[in-house]
């Protein structure tokens, strides 16, 4: 059994507002309450736990109580909560054969060795002692008994975890709701760190491993979609009289449905009433007589239909008034060019009679028979003549050019104005059918005479006429208005009458809808009656033969009812609890995002700014992605697309981190996190717990598969604290022991300054130098770090082959030199300087070399050098570089 789904389930249960539960809910929750040791473990396979919720229901459905319990005392009360766990008393506990004592007096506990060597039952003693509860266990469905039992001596203990009140010892209360948050895991980090490449139905189950809650998760997915598949809801003695029953079952719920229908169909009766907004009318016949008459052949839709034959004419086009006026302003213009040139060419007749003498004497000039040397008309010879009459003819003919042109002038315009009266004519015909056909009652404009063109000496024959005609046309625009006035009129009561026409259309294909909605609903109802009557018949017929079997049957179905009732409740709680589930995560993960972004931009600092972030969107329910923006950037963007597996984990981490301080818990297990965080980030993890404010007053216990962490950790507190305030355990390796179980010791010092003053006290100064020479390689990649971080340096170095470390001495060298520009005084680089001076620095080389002929150690050159490296780290530990660096900028 889960402690951990126990009091989720019964927080869900005390969430439930029990006022609006109806009796089936409150009946199923107490099953749930009484049996729920019994339906934990059963999930989904082979309907395992649905079917034995089936078989509760069946059993006890007629004594459950519909009243809850107290729901207040299904939770585990909060007590005082410890800050400090002082120690563990454990075994036999899984890999622990005999009783172990871990004491925890100071506020780190560094616990390594390697994987095997026991360090989860460790961690697991601590969560069974807090909790009561093992999350591991739950996960592999194992009962906790067997789960904790030592394998060698078939028997366990529950680990006790103790603290102190009131600076006594006590025993710390299992308390799931106080102490759930305290552990931080590798599994749960890993899990996290897929969560986006999962499905969506995976996604919320990695949320809740997150925050722990994944066996809970899994609990819920055990209550399934379908469960009216698992209670009987079919009549069993109804089987026996199925037949006949069913038909009678059929026939009462049909004639249920009749009666329905029947006030479904007069109801859609008021409705045609209402559209067709008629008075007077009241039933269907009423709606028949309206519409289509008593024949059927008269009525409203008829007379619409006679309305829509009227054949009605197209519109009468105003073109040819329009085009009236151009001809004849166009005639009248052409008849003025015309009238000016007669005039002109009737002052230059003279000219004309002699155009056509000089034109013969040209003729003749031109003929081949006349004769060259005599006047043609006297026959006097040309010799004697004044002037030549040929030359005089050609002569004369040149002169008399714009006469032709005025007469071919003449012409044009003649035949202009011909085609203009043939125009005209054709418009007055025209204009005059159109009044007619617009039933204009006023008097018509007159036509022109036809003229005819053939030669100039007949124009003026006609042109006075015309220009008569014309002046007098051309008073008669009152005729021509009125004549518009007409047909425009005619047109609109044509456009009228198409309106009308086409609202015809619209109300007969109205009144035929109508019409049909009544024959539909008359046949409907004629239908329904019909029908209602002969079932009505059967049914009372079959009551009066099976009274007795009806009786048991109704009994049965009172029962099936009940079921029923069950399926709906549990349909509506499982509904419920999954949503409270899908809910938890947003719960637990409010008031946390800005310290998660803190903690995350603190263990990535080394990253550069734009990769640290500016705001964080953590995925709540199935579907959502984490979202992150980066510093500088407006633009929120997919973690899984942007964020490497290493920094997402990092992010899980730094949740679970964020919960430890909003729930201010004052302690931290740590379960071999370094398992689950990538190389690059364990030295900002490592600054981040020791350093940071949030955990300053926070007691943490950290196991670590391997020993690096261990010394970053140390490293990282400086030498007086690391011996002051760490205490360590060593796990052995299996391969070290004689027998199987977990051996512990207390552990080593990490710390190179520490472990150099143990060997310096013992006298062994070699060791003492050795130590000393990896202090200073420890305590250079710091401040060359921390330098990097704050002022992008780059430092030049030396290596003695390709790939090598970086030669100490020129590295300590630049270091040196960066340290000078940035504060000369400062007792790092005060130490620094010394720790070159060649006596020391000769020491640190004679550490790190094995060679015959090295001299001795002196003690005291040893000690000085002690001395120098304790106070070189608590300068680089006390030294603001930021405030320094933005100084000297």
């Amino acid at each position: 059994m889960s402690e951990t789904v126990r009091q989720e389930f019964f927080r869900w249960i005390r969430s439930l507002d029990a006022g609006v539960l109806g009796d089936a809910q409150r009946k199923l929750l107490n099953i749930y309450i009484t049996h729920f040791d019994t339906l934990e473990p059963l999930g989904t396979a082979g309907g395992r736990r649905t079917k034995k919720i089936s078989e509760l229901i069946q059993a006890q459905h007629a004594t459950l109580s519909a009243t809850l319990p107290n729901l207040n005392e299904l939770q585990t009360t909060a007590s005082t909560r410890a800050d400090r766990i002082t120690e563990l008393e454990i075994g036999p506990f899984r890999g622990f054969k005999s009783k172990e004592k871990f004491i925890f007096d100071k506020k780190y506990t560094f616990l390594y060795g390697p994987n095997g060597s026991g360090k989860s039952s460790f961690c697991e003693g601590l969560e069974y002692a807090l909790l009561g509860d093992i999350e591991e266990a739950v996960a592999r469905r194992i009962a906790l008994p067997d789960y904790i039992r030592n394998t060698e001596t078939n028997s366990a203990r529950p680990p006790i975890a103790y603290g102190q009140v009131s600076k006594q010892k006590t025993s710390i209360p299992q308390n799931h709701l106080l102490y759930r948050f305290c552990f931080v895991e590798k599994n749960r980090i890993d899990g996290f760190a897929r969560i986006t490449a999962a499905t969506a139905g995976v996604q919320k189950d990695r949320i809740a491993t997150l925050f722990g809650l994944d066996a809970f998760s899994e609990f819920v997915d055990g209550f399934t979609d379908n469960f009216q598949q698992y209670l009987p809801l079919e009549p069993i003695k109804g089987k026996a009289f199925e037949t006949e029953h069913d038909a009678h079952v059929a026939n009462t719920v049909r004639l249920e449905q009749l009666c329905k229908d029947i006030e479904r169909n007069d109801a859609r009766l008021q409705t045609l009433i209402a559209a067709l907004a008629v008075p007077g009318i009241t039933s269907l016949e009423d709606i028949r007589h309206f519409l289509i008459g008593a024949d059927g052949v008269s009525g409203t839709i008829n007379q619409l239909q006679q309305d829509k034959a009227e054949q009605i004419p197209e519109d009468i086009s105003l073109e040819s008034l329009r085009q009236l006026p151009e001809e004849i302003s166009n005639m009248q213009y052409h008849l003025e060019l015309l009238e000016s040139d007669l005039a002109k060419f009737q002052t230059r007749s003279s000219e004309v009679n002699f155009k056509g003498l000089y034109s013969a004497l040209t003729a003749i000039a031109d003929s081949a028979e006349r004769d060259q040397f005599l006047c043609p008309a006297c026959k006097t010879p040309l010799s004697q003549v004044t002037v030549d009459p040929f030359a005089n003819a050609r002569n004369e003919l040149s002169r008399l050019k714009s006469l032709t042109e005025l007469q071919d002038r003449i012409s044009t315009n003649a035949r202009s104005i011909v085609q203009s009266v043939k125009k005209a004519r054709a418009l007055l015909l025209t204009i005059s059918k159109d009044a007619r056909q617009a039933s204009y009652q006023g008097q018509m404009l007159p036509s022109f005479r036809e003229v005819v063109y053939t030669e100039i000496a007949e124009i003026p024959t006609w042109s006075q006429l015309l220009r008569q005609e014309l002046e007098f046309l051309w008073n008669q625009n009152s005729v021509l208005t009125a004549i518009q006035f007409a047909i425009e009129n005619y047109n609109v009561i044509l456009a009228e009458k198409r309106a009308q026409q086409s609202a015809v259309d619209e109300k007969i294909l109205k009144y035929q809808a109508f019409n049909n909605r009544r024959v539909e609903l008359t046949l409907e109802e004629e239908t329904l009656f019909r029908e209602k009557n002969q079932l009505e018949k059967l049914v009372q017929e079959f009551a009066e033969t099976n009274a007795q079997r009806l009786a048991e049957i109704e009994a049965e179905n009172k029962v099936i009812e009940v079921y029923h009732g069950f399926c709906v409740a549990y349909s509506a709680l499982a509904c419920s609890l999954k949503q409270y589930r899908d809910r938890l995560p947003q719960e637990l993960s409010a008031g946390l995002r800005d310290k998660v972004i803190e903690y995350y931009n603190q263990i990535n600092s080394h990253d550069p700014s734009f990769e640290q972030l500016a705001s964080l969107s953590l995925p709540m329910v199935a579907g959502d992605k984490v979202i992150v923006r980066f510093i500088g950037s407006s633009t929120p963007r997919d973690a899984l697309h942007v964020l490497s597996e290493g920094h997402i984990k990092v992010l899980g981490l730094s949740i679970l981190l964020a919960k430890i301080v909003h729930e201010e818990i004052g302690f931290i297990i740590f379960d071999d996190i370094v398992n689950a965080i990538d190389d690059d980030h364990r030295s900002g993890i490592a600054e981040l717990l020791l350093t940071h404010v949030d955990f300053n007053n926070k007691q943490q216990i950290i196991t670590c598969h391997g020993e690096q962490f261990i010394n970053k950790l140390e490293h990282r507190l400086g030498a007086s604290l690391a011996s002051k305030e760490v205490v360590r355990y060593r796990f052995y390796p299996v391969d070290s022991i004689d027998e199987r179980g977990v051996k512990v010791s207390t552990g080593d010092t990490k710390h190179y300054l520490v472990q150099a003053q143990e060997a310096f006290s013992r006298s062994a100064l070699k060791d003492a130098a050795s130590k000393c020479r990896q202090a200073v390689e420890s305590i250079a990649e710091t401040l060359w770090k921390r330098l990097g971080k704050e002022k992008s340096i780059s430092l030049t170095v030396k290596m003695r082959t390709p790939g090598a470390q970086p030669d100490l001495s020129t590295v300590v060298d630049s270091l040196i030199r960066e340290l000078k520009g940035i504060d000369p005084g400062s007792v790092v680089y005060i130490s620094f300087s010394a720790l070159k001076d060649k006596y020391p620095w000769s020491i640190l080389n004679k550490g790190s070399h094995e060679q015959d002929d090295l001299p001795e150690f002196e003690r005291a050159d040893i000690g000085s050098v002690l001395t120098l490296l304790g106070t070189l780290e608590q300068g680089l530990s006390n030294m603001n570089f930021a405030t320094v660096i933005s100084s000297k900028d």
